[in-house]
């Protein structure tokens, strides 16, 4: 009842609405034959990695290395991972019920068993390893703020005539899997694939133009350019460097559960060095695992606000493992945490709530356990 009224106010405020689609041949084999029966699912892999301790996935389809090199990224559709996305999602809902951001779902197992596993698959696609800098969402569907991030490259800056190898493979490239269905509705990614965007090739600052002012400034058909990428759960989308992309806004009305994704970087090493040596894989230690998200945290505090008390806490978390952390890295966080600092110095009164994980009144129990 509640669906229907819904779609009645979605028609009414947005002009349309939507029903997902119903596999009506179990229901009608249900009715006129008393049972029904569903495809059925490869317990193979699950069974060698209990037997064996391993599993191999199906070999790389070749086509998407070359729709990496062509268009900036590629899809392939859901593997039966050996860890349950499911599992993942609903780690993150807790972890975002008791106050944490997505991201913390990096101190956990699973995390990095999903991580160990496509390590081959992005390395023979794109020659690239893992470099540890991890992010999360959680976008819920019943809200009206909830969003991905707005268009932009994820390095902007790089040079596109040395951050490409002569084969056309990237130097830098995002692995990004979503734990739950990511429609539309609930928020998808977009992309403008590299042959319609001039600034993927070239600086970006063309006569002052911006990328998106560039591509669809005095040429609306260039809108008929930009590709969405729904993705079920456990399907893998990777993208160059310099890919233009976005997430969206999700709709109040959707009726898809909240989209849960993470997202990692991989490199070579002579364009962006790991935050850690990779000796550590593929099970750091847990305080590395703390200490990597609380340093991700401050990094990433223009995406998710933190209170500066919070912040100080996470940045001691931190200094307790940075001697395990590549030099400058540790270097970069110093200097984020050194820029919000002055920030708060200069703007006491407009600190953002940020988390609701308070710092303890006496942290030195937490910081002996991680030191």
């Amino acid at each position: 009842m509640w669906a229907e009224a819904e779609r009645g106010m979605q028609m009414v405020e947005e002009g349309f609405f939507q029903v997902p689609p119903v596999d009506w041949s179990v229901s009608m084999q249900m009715v006129e034959e008393g049972f029904f029966q569903v495809p059925p699912v490869d317990w193979s892999v699950s069974m060698q990695m209990v037997e064996e301790g391993f599993f191999q996935v199906p070999p790389v389809d070749w086509s998407v290395s070359m729709q990496m090199v062509e268009e900036g990224f590629f899809q392939v559709p859901p593997v039966d991972w050996s860890v349950s996305m499911r599992d993942l999602a609903l780690g993150v809902v807790q972890l975002v019920q008791h106050g944490y951001t997505p991201s913390y779902i990096v101190v956990f197992d699973e995390l990095w068993q999903l991580v160990h596993q496509l390590s081959d698959l992005v390395k023979a696609v794109t020659g690239n390893a893992c470099i540890m800098d991890f992010f999360a969402w959680h976008i819920s569907p019943h809200t009206t703020t909830d969003a991905g991030w707005g268009p932009h490259r994820d390095r902007p800056n790089s040079n596109p005539l040395t951050s490409f190898r002569p084969d056309g493979t990237p130097l830098y490239n995002t692995v990004w899997v979503p734990f739950t269905n990511a429609t539309p509705d609930n928020s998808c990614l977009y992309v403008v694939p590299a042959p319609f965007d001039p600034g993927y090739a070239t600086n970006d600052l063309y006569n002052g133009s911006q990328p998106l002012e560039r591509i669809f400034h005095g040429n609306p058909d260039a809108y008929q350019d930009i590709r969405a990428l729904p993705a079920a759960a456990g399907s893998v989308i990777s993208f160059t460097h310099r890919l233009l992309h976005w997430g969206s806004r999700a709709s109040p009305y959707s009726l898809d559960e909240p989209r849960i994704a993470m997202a990692f970087a991989a490199a070579d090493d002579s364009f962006e060095p790991p935050q850690f040596d990779r000796s550590y894989l593929p099970m750091p230690p847990l305080a590395m695992r703390v200490a990597l998200v609380s340093a991700q945290s401050i990094l990433h505090a223009h995406q998710e606000p933190l209170r500066i008390k919070h912040e100080r806490f996470l940045y001691k978390t931190f200094q307790a493992q940075s001697r395990r952390f590549n030099p400058a890295y540790a270097k970069k966080v110093d200097l984020m945490h050194q820029h919000l600092e002055a920030n708060e110095l200069a703007n006491p009164s407009e600190q953002p709530e940020g988390s609701s994980v308070e710092e303890d009144s006496d942290d030195s129990s937490v910081l002996d356990v991680l030191s």
